[in-house]
């Protein structure tokens, strides 16, 4: 039950042989095909106390530990070697709350700190290889604008962010390097009811997984509580939105104050993890409800389903795992890698049939 519970927490502070799609803009039926990927234990020494975020990189895994005494793993695929990195304390070179964006083709990833508002830069190579001190540690001024949800690297010194903002109701951000917003895009999803609810607590509702594709300068983020994203493209100095979609509204109330969510039983969940090639999204879709799962969380927070999209936002397949995962990562499109993490944490590769 403690691991239940914690591994719950922690997703919620970081999130047929065809089927049937309709867009909210009643757009016509599409088929999209279906295909299976079959998955195989590997690394299967590998500790790892609660992973709830996966990237592939060059070769190696980056896991995110949300239970670890280091927030970060760098596991590599040949030699099973593993460097944890970034503690987590108040240390200069520490914390808490971390949240990470990884940008390969740039060298980079970064990761920012919510509760003490700093920004550390790191060099991939550097810590796939074990060399673990940041680049470059800067106090970021993104809490003088609104409350920066999550980020994600948008090019040398660009970034774009997922904001409650003090002021309007953009949901986000183009940053610079220093984290001020240069310009706002986006707007929250329309639905009964939801003019109504105050900026803060669809903040709250609306929150996701984030991506971005460089070659593209395109990037996007899928909902966590309900079906649905949103695509964006960055133009110089503007953020703009290519597509949304809101496939089925979330099921919530609001308790004591604006923000405080309770989502219900039967709200079904929306997508668990997100990656993108040049040319296709992949999303782990959840779908499940408590109501329907007889309150499993750890059931809700896994799945084998994923489906495909084009980037203009058109859902072309779904790819069905032979192992439930709560997140994922693409080396190309025709190989995967997933955690299971319902007993004791276990990595899959999955091959694409």
């Amino acid at each position: 039950m403690k691991r239940i519970v914690l591994f719950c927490v922690a997703t919620c502070l970081v999130v047929l042989f065809s089927c049937r799609f309709v867009g909210k803009n009643g757009e016509k039926e599409q088929v999209v095909d279906h295909c299976e990927a079959n998955g195989r234990a590997i690394l299967t020494g590998t500790f790892m106390g609660m992973p709830i975020g996966l990237n592939y990189v060059d070769g190696s895994l980056m896991v995110y530990d949300a239970a670890g005494k280091e927030a970060y793993k760098a596991i590599s695929l040949k030699g099973n070697k593993v460097f944890p990195f970034l503690k987590r304390g108040a240390g200069p070179h520490e914390m808490l709350i971390p949240r990470g964006s990884i940008n390969s083709d740039l060298d980079l990833m970064v990761v920012h700190c919510s509760n003490t508002h700093k920004k550390m830069k790191f060099s991939v190579r550097d810590l796939l290889s074990g060399v673990f001190s940041p680049l470059e540690v800067t106090d970021v001024v993104e809490k003088d604008q609104g409350f920066l949800f999550k980020f994600c690297v948008a090019g040398k010194g660009r970034y774009v962010g997922n904001y409650h903002f003090f002021k309007d109701d953009h949901t986000y951000a183009l940053l610079d390097d220093n984290f001020k917003v240069i310009n706002k895009g986006g707007s929250f999803p329309v639905y009964e009811s939801s003019e109504k609810e105050k900026s803060i607590t669809k903040s709250m509702v609306f929150q996701g997984r984030m991506f971005y594709n460089n070659k593209r300068n395109q990037g996007g983020m899928f909902y966590s509580q309900c079906r649905g994203f949103d695509l964006f493209k960055v133009d110089g100095d503007s953020i703009r939105i290519i597509r949304s979609e809101l496939l089925n509204k979330p099921l919530y109330k609001v308790g004591g104050q604006p923000g405080d969510v309770v989502f219900s039983k039967e709200n079904e969940n929306g997508y668990l993890a997100v990656d993108c090639s040049d040319d296709y999204i992949y999303a782990l879709y959840s779908g499940k409800s408590l109501a329907a799962t007889n309150n499993n969380l750890m059931e809700i927070y896994h799945s084998n389903k994923v489906h495909v999209f084009d980037w203009d936002g058109h859902l072309v397949r779904e790819i069905t795992l032979d192992h439930p995962v709560n997140t994922f990562c693409i080396k190309d499109d025709s190989l995967f890698y997933g955690i299971n993490a319902m007993d004791e944490p276990l990595i899959y590769e999955f091959s694409v049939k």
